[in-house]
């Protein structure tokens, strides 16, 4: 209801409030005006006096963008996360590295034990002389048997 005076009055009223509603919300207020707010109680014994609230509402400040903190917040999120990851593979190939690097000792000692197998032992000559061809046993006894110094002329 508006006055001559282009006031805005309006009445809400709370009848047999005894569940412990007492409060009201007032939606729709303008920014930057002036609202007069008038209450009074009502009991058995009748009405109260009234109480007169007079406040003015402000200009809301606008909104900060809800989409460019999320959106930084996700990016930071996003680098965090790759920097774990990196770390993560960088720690990885580090004890890689290290046990890589301390086990090629021990490798090698275990190769020199297996390096230590014995050679084969070589034939003893009298052996050799058994296999030796029966052509180049008559070489040697005439070797033998002929004290005297022999020089064969070679053709060239």
């Amino acid at each position: 209801m508006v006055d001559d005076n282009n006031i805005l009055s309006k009445i809400l009223q709370f009848r047999n409030s005894t569940n412990g509603n007492t409060f009201s919300v007032i939606t729709g207020l303008i920014d930057e005006s002036c609202y007069i707010f008038g209450v009074r109680a009502y009991t058995d014994n009748g009405y109260g006096e009234w109480t007169v609230i007079a406040n003015e509402t402000l200009k809301l400040p606008p909104s900060s963008s809800t989409s460019d903190t999320s959106d930084s917040v996700i990016a930071l999120s996003v680098l965090v996360g790759i920097l774990c990851g990196l770390l993560t593979v960088s720690v990885i190939i580090n004890i890689y590295c290290f046990i890589r690097k301390k086990s090629p000792c021990t490798i090698n000692k275990q190769t020199k034990a297996d390096d230590d197998i014995s050679m084969q032992v070589c034939e003893p000559y009298g052996i050799h002389e058994t296999k030796l061809s029966e052509e180049n046993e008559g070489v040697y006894d005439e070797c033998q048997a002929s004290p005297e110094v022999v020089y064969e002329h070679m053709p060239q």
